[in-house]
């Protein structure tokens, strides 16, 4: 049997002392040598990318936060923790781009307070503060006290000289939007009051309102007409158009100066008015009488007057 194991395989010593194993019949393959696994010192170290979870965990927020509540409740903005992440880089872009300044100091002394000012683009003074508004406005000189003032609040609060004419262009702008408005109310105030009047005083609501204009143009001392029918009422109606007000005056005109409502608006002196009327009717009675007889409306007048005479008259005498 030693001879037949003999036939079919035979032995060699190889140069550096192994042994190798030949035959002349079919054989299996040498099995490869095993890899061996090395140290961490004897390989090269290959960078391994880590492998995020699917999702953050639902409780994260209050890992982050702990069992602050209100923090949580920040937290409670941001979808995740990459929301926060985004959040850092932006308020860090700020930073470094110089966006967000470091406030002043209680305590600094009046060079540091120069200093920050100059660094912040701040002026030095109240008066450094220059309007400019838009659309080229310029405030009036009704306006300097206004516009000194704010300029000392402005300085006061370290407000930018954006955030001055930014602020100062809002409150010309409701200024502006009020007037606008107030526009519109007085002419809705009007012609209801119009309407109002209208339907108490019928044909004579021309007449009325004249006798008004002229009992106090030769009554009151001059510009009083002017003061009372521009002024307001406390919801901010004129009085000039008010009913009330109106209604008021009519009686006042009717029991003094009769002869107001008859004469042309204006009449410094109606009394003196309603007679050179009376006298200018008479002279067409005089010279033309169809012209007169045919004219009712001129004899509906010419009785007015002569009532309006006879009752002035009356009470001078």
């Amino acid at each position: 049997m030693s001879e037949a194991l003999a036939d079919t395989t035979a032995t060699t010593a190889a140069p550096d002392g192994a042994v190798s194993v030949s035959g002349t019949t079919d054989a299996a393959a040498p099995a490869p040598a095993a890899e061996q696994a090395g140290t961490l010192l004897g390989s090269d170290p290959v960078e391994k990318p880590v492998t995020a979870p699917a999702d953050w965990p639902e409780d994260w927020r209050t890992k982050v936060a702990g069992e602050d509540a209100k923090e949580i409740a920040r937290l409670q903005r941001m979808g995740s923790p990459a929301d926060v992440w985004k959040a850092y880089r932006a308020l860090e872009a700020k930073i470094s781009s110089g966006q967000l300044k470091q406030g002043l100091k209680p305590d600094a002394t009046p060079e540091e307070v120069k200093t920050w000012r100059a660094e912040n683009g701040l002026p030095e003074s109240p008066e450094g503060y220059k309007p400019q508004l838009p659309n080229g406005m310029i405030p009036g000189e009704a306006d300097a006290p206004l516009i000194t003032g704010f300029q000392k609040t402005a300085h006061e609060l370290g407000m930018t000289p954006d955030q001055f004419n930014k602020t100062l262009a809002w409150y010309y702008n409701e200024v502006d939007a009020d007037a606008a408005q107030r526009v519109e109310n007085d002419k809705a105030f009007r012609a209801t009051a119009e309407d109002q009047l209208r339907a108490e005083w019928g044909p004579q609501y021309r007449a009325e309102v004249k006798g008004i204009a002229n009992f106090l143009e030769a009554s009151a001392p001059a510009g009083l007409s002017d003061v009372l029918f521009n002024s307001r009422t406390s919801d901010g109606k004129l009085l000039g158009d008010h009913p009330e007000v109106l209604r008021w005056l009519s009686g006042m005109v009717r029991t003094v100066n009769p002869m107001a409502t008859l004469v042309p608006a204006g009449s410094a002196d109606p009394l003196k008015a309603g007679a050179a009327r009376i006298e200018e009717i008479e002279g067409i009675m005089k010279t033309d009488q169809r012209r007169y007889w045919n004219d009712a409306e001129m004899q509906s007048e010419y009785g007015k007057l002569l009532e309006a005479k006879a009752s002035m008259t009356g009470r001078a005498a």
